[in-house]
């Protein structure tokens, strides 16, 4: 026995050093000397599990709990094998035997949280992670994933509070602070987000996620040239990251620097030609440029690609209005309510193309969605005196005010 652990010490050090052949074929000397050697068992499977060798590893898993089938250890490396290999439904069953064999054991809950997510079972997954906080109160790492999983379920202000939390019993830990940023962002809450991502920032200089998202909270703010500047530093790690070279296109088209924007979204599209919200995004910024049919055929492109993609439509009847073909532009507003009923840009200039037809009634309703609108969300005044209805207006005053300009008072 005396000399096994010498060779397992042996091993461990080859594994150290990134030797994994020299490490496995001491592993499987022992096992040739004791093919019962459980330890022996579990740091071969670990190992080739390291190297993404999963089924061989899943193998070697089972040896070892042929042997000792209550080790929660082994039924829980199992389940990692399992879900790497995307079979999630034997890698909850795997966790689920490592928690019936010891109920406190390490990381399994949180793994079989983290399975439940990968499968969209959020409840399932906040449960997997109630109890592995239940177990451990300090497990900053759960408190995260819960937070996450919170989040995706849009209850936002527990996200929130398990953010904190686990930033309370891990201060250090960047990721966190990242996931907290990406909730502010979903909440609207621009400048906390940006002081989560810097906060992450501070604490790993390096991260590509937290200026990326430092950069997209600067540009939610209007700030676009200072967010250009994040997100090309993100981008710097990352080269050929499409999600930072298309957070870039828009940053540069909302800078009103159309050119430059352009350039990007055709990158792109040079490294993946099939995505049909970024050749949505080039129409966008051909059309500024001036070239309308070269950004028509754009939106067409986008619809090929994705039939039911609201935005393009929005896009062509901005198209049509602009030509004064107004059937045209009716019909592609339409579709566009049809295909996402809430788009509110779509039902403002739907009702643009009544009022300019003189019909009022069907006009002034869709009117109301201006304040929907990203430019005007939260520019609505707020005022005591109850808004007109339209009522007789005799005895009475009326306050008209500045909304879209001079024009209107």
């Amino acid at each position: 026995m005396a000399d096994i652990k010498q060779a397992i010490a042996t091993a461990q050090q080859h594994t150290r050093r990134g030797q994994y052949g020299e490490a496995e074929r001491i592993y499987r000397q022992i096992l040739q000397v004791d093919p019962y050697h459980r330890e022996t068992l579990e740091l071969l499977g670990r190992l080739l599990h390291h190297q993404g060798r999963y089924p061989d590893a899943l193998s070697i898993y089972q040896q070892g709990l042929m042997i000792e089938p209550g080790n929660a250890r082994l039924h829980e490396c199992q389940g990692l094998a399992l879900k790497e290999l995307k079979r999630f439904d034997e890698a909850i069953q795997a966790f689920e035997r490592a928690i019936a064999s010891d109920p406190s054991y390490g990381n399994v809950r949180l793994n079989l949280g983290n399975t439940f997510r990968a499968l969209g079972q959020l409840d399932q997954a906040i449960a997997a992670y109630d109890g592995a906080i239940r177990e451990n109160p300090k497990y900053a790492e759960a408190y995260s994933n819960l937070g996450s999983v919170l989040r995706a379920a849009k209850r936002y202000d527990e996200a929130i509070a398990c953010f904190e939390k686990s930033i309370e019993c891990k201060p250090d830990h960047a990721s966190t602070y990242i996931n907290m940023g990406n909730a502010l962002m979903e909440m609207n809450q621009f400048a906390r987000a940006e002081a989560a991502y810097r906060q992450a920032l501070s604490l790993d200089e390096s991260s590509r996620h937290a200026l990326r998202g430092i950069g997209n909270a600067l540009q939610a703010q209007r700030k676009h040239l200072e967010a250009i500047g994040y997100l090309e530093q993100a981008l710097a790690q990352s080269p050929d990251n499409v999600g930072i070279l298309n957070d870039l296109g828009i940053a540069h088209q909302d800078a009103r620097q159309d050119a430059q924007s352009v350039a990007y979204f055709r990158k792109i599209l040079a490294m993946e030609p099939n995505l049909h919200e970024v050749h949505n995004n080039l129409g966008n910024s051909l059309r500024d440029l001036g070239e309308r049919e070269a950004g028509l055929a754009c939106f067409q492109k986008a619809l090929e690609l994705n039939p039911n993609y609201a935005t393009p439509h929005y896009n062509i009847g901005n198209y049509h209005r602009d030509r004064g073909h107004l059937d045209e532009a009716l019909a592609s507003y339409r579709r566009a309510l049809e295909i996402r009923p809430d788009y509110a840009e779509a039902e403002f200039h739907e009702s643009f193309i009544h009022l300019l037809r003189g019909d009022f009634q069907a006009g002034w309703p869709g009117y109301e969605a201006r304040w929907r609108i990203k430019q005007m969300r939260g520019k609505e005044p707020t005022l005591p005196q109850p808004r007109w209805d339209g009522s007789a207006l005799q005895g009475k005053r009326i306050l008209l005010f500045t909304e879209q300009g001079f024009g209107d008072a």
